[in-house]
């Protein structure tokens, strides 16, 4: 019901009954919304003490309005997911417990009370270090067991999958001896910081530094220089 008392006399309130009632969304064939119209089905007058006084009222027009519902606008904005590399594909068990793949950034009006998210995200295989798009797909709306996603404008937000490199410090080996006119060399390594994927293996090749004589460096030292390859499989995973 709608009261006013506009164009009424002082103290009289006007009371009116609408059959019009909407809940969702209308969409019509062309995409545009919709609405209905909300018909007016009875009126009376009443004084200050509720007594009827609409026989000294006439009506002399009605204009019917509308009713319409508009979408209501939510944003869903798929999370930014990251590991360091560890060899294996990144799956759902790479994401942190607690960690949903979406997230709502706090856009109004947003979600409406009582209503729940079922939403997909979709990635591209990665296990390199890289990045590839973080894609929100299907969204579906419920308010309880009604599916209400029509009534919702949905702006997805897409965001990346990403693994960074895994970091890992080596060192060639040291050696020393009394000259014995023999090269020197040494082709050991050591890891000194971070640790190799388990799938993978180092390849360390040695660039054929030697010493034999006191005078082939700065007291008898050269640099014990290498290169090295980070093997996944038969994929260079060095990075």
């Amino acid at each position: 019901a709608f009261t006013s008392d506009t164009s009424v006399a002082e103290n009289d309130t006007l009371t009116i009954e609408c059959d019009g009632e909407i809940t969702d969304v209308i969409y019509l064939d062309d995409g545009s919304i919709g609405s209905v119209a909300n018909n007016m089905t009875s009126w009376r007058v009443v004084d200050g003490e509720g007594v009827d006084r609409s026989e000294n009222y006439r009506l002399i027009d009605i204009t019917s309005g509308t009713l319409t519902i508009r979408p209501r606008g939510i944003m869903i904005a798929a999370t930014a997911l990251s590991k360091v590399y560890d060899g294996r594909e990144f799956t759902v068990a790479d994401i942190p417990e607690g960690t949903l793949a979406y997230y709502l950034p706090g856009q109004e009006p947003g979600l409406a009370e009582g209503h729940s998210l079922e939403v997909s995200t979709s990635h591209d295989s990665i296990t390199f270090a890289g990045s590839v798009p973080h894609v929100v797909g299907d969204v579906t709306i419920w308010a309880g067991d009604d599916d209400v996603t029509d009534n919702y404008a949905i702006t997805r937000v897409d965001s990346t999958v990403t693994v960074t490199p895994r970091l890992i410090r080596i060192m060639s080996g040291s050696a020393t001896k009394v000259y014995d006119g023999q090269p020197l060399t040494n082709e050991t390594y050591e890891i000194k910081e971070g640790s190799l994927a388990e799938t993978d293996t180092l390849c360390v090749v040695y660039g054929g530094a030697s010493a034999t004589f006191v005078s082939d460096g700065p007291d008898g030292r050269v640099d014990n220089t290498f290169s090295v390859s980070i093997m996944h499989g038969e994929t260079d995973a060095t990075g």
